[in-house]
């Protein structure tokens, strides 16, 4: 039972840390600010090929906000400003900057994306190491580097560009991962408290929490980790299934246990 527990925890992590770049982001510096005024918002210059869900996505980390960003920016969700049109975005006044240079690193990323997919991995690694250095605080290119790092072998490289991110969701789970796959447990789960000590932590590494707390005996914390992931209706149905089976199978030691 505890092999086919390390077995699984390896590939929760390996999910949990896989869902970096285009899928999902780790926390942004910025905040949609609903009912921004266009006086009071962020002014950005719409680009070629931008989409609202895909600057809703760099911008605000869920493509699924592309709708109300639509909305209070002044526009049509079906609608898209043309190219050159300076779009004020309902983000905190005076981070034109930093909008600037994210949305120049997200449009890296995407070109990475595409280079991966078309099979020129060095020429997606370049593209991501470019999008690194055009916003430094955004995780999304570091934890795509990391993986390509780890797909290679060179774990240790995979670990130093993900050190200095390594307070946020995703770049924690990789180290995780890593490190449980070295046999550093305990430096596993402490990369996974860092993700469960931040305000709302996704489902994905409440699951590896709880399988770690699981495999190495902490019965306790993994049931209580459990019904957190129970009790958040979006998290993946997988996750909340897993969680229901490792549920039962908690209460049903309780019970042998009992009966001694």
């Amino acid at each position: 039972m505890k092999d086919a527990g390390k077995v699984i925890l390896a590939s929760a992590l390996l999910l949990a840390a896989a869902s970096c770049g285009t899928r999902e982001t780790s926390v942004s510096t910025f905040i949609i600010v609903p009912g921004t005024s266009p006086e009071l918002g962020c002014a950005y210059t719409w680009q070629q090929d931008d989409t609202w869900k895909f600057v809703a996505w760099a911008v605000l980390d869920s493509p699924a906000a592309a709708d109300v960003l639509a909305l209070e920016s002044g526009y049509r969700p079906d609608s898209l400003p043309r190219p050159g049109t300076e779009v004020s975005l309902p983000v905190a006044g005076g981070l034109e900057s930093e909008l600037s240079s994210r949305m120049a690193a997200a449009r890296l990323v995407r070109t990475a994306t595409d280079q991966r997919e078309s099979g020129d991995d060095p020429g997606a690694f370049r593209a991501l190491q470019e999008a690194a250095e055009a916003d430094p605080s955004w995780s999304v290119p570091l934890c795509d580097m990391a993986i390509m790092l780890l797909e290679e072998g060179n774990d240790e490289a995979a670990m130093d560009s993900l050190e200095p991110v390594a307070y946020k969701y995703r770049p924690s789970l990789i180290l995780s991962r890593i490190a449980w796959e070295e046999g550093r447990s305990d430096d596993a789960l402490s990369y996974l408290q860092t993700t469960l000590s931040g305000p709302d932590p996704p489902a994905e590494a409440l699951a590896a929490a709880a399988l770690l707390y699981t495999v190495t005996g902490n019965g306790y914390a993994a049931s209580s980790i459990w019904l957190r992931i129970l009790a958040q209706p979006d998290a993946d149905s997988r996750l909340r299934l897993m969680a229901v089976r490792f549920a039962l199978l908690e209460s049903r030691r309780e019970a042998l246990e009992g009966l001694e």
